[in-house]
């Protein structure tokens, strides 16, 4: 289930190069909306996705945090195969990637955002879709 709101930046760099402006002295990321460490933040960092050059708009969340939010209604058979960590990637528009991660992690804080980031970075081919790994809770 991709993120049915859109990220509301409190800076919002309308090209790549504009982001690589903001961030050029900073951790490569910017984080806004949430306080660390807690059970989700919103990023925005950049990246690849299928070889072109992406603003990643990131919602990354605890899997605790995920059941609690899109899974209460759903049946125990239902929960049961929402368990493990993934990640889901939206068709890029004007080169901005919508992208949800969920972790199978206690919270999320600066050093998860910066593996998350690395993560995606080096994942193989890498493509729009719904990518489940790791291990449940």
């Amino acid at each position: 289930m991709l993120m049915s709101t859109k990220l509301k930046p409190l800076i919002k760099p309308k090209t790549i190069a504009q982001f690589n402006k903001k961030v050029k002295d900073s951790t490569g990321f910017l984080i806004f909306g949430s306080l660390l460490p807690g059970v989700s933040a919103q990023v925005q960092f950049l990246g690849k996705l299928q070889r072109e050059e992406v603003l990643w708009e990131a919602q990354i969340q605890t899997l605790a945090s995920y059941h609690a939010q899109y899974l209460n209604d759903k049946s125990e058979k239902e929960r049961a195969r929402e368990v493990y960590s993934f990640f889901e990637i939206s068709e890029p528009e004007k080169s901005v990637a919508r992208l949800h991660v969920v972790l199978a992690v206690p919270l999320i804080d600066e050093a998860t955002i910066k593996k998350t980031m690395v993560m995606i970075r080096c994942y193989k081919r890498l493509n729009v879709g719904k990518h489940v790994f790791g291990k449940n809770l």
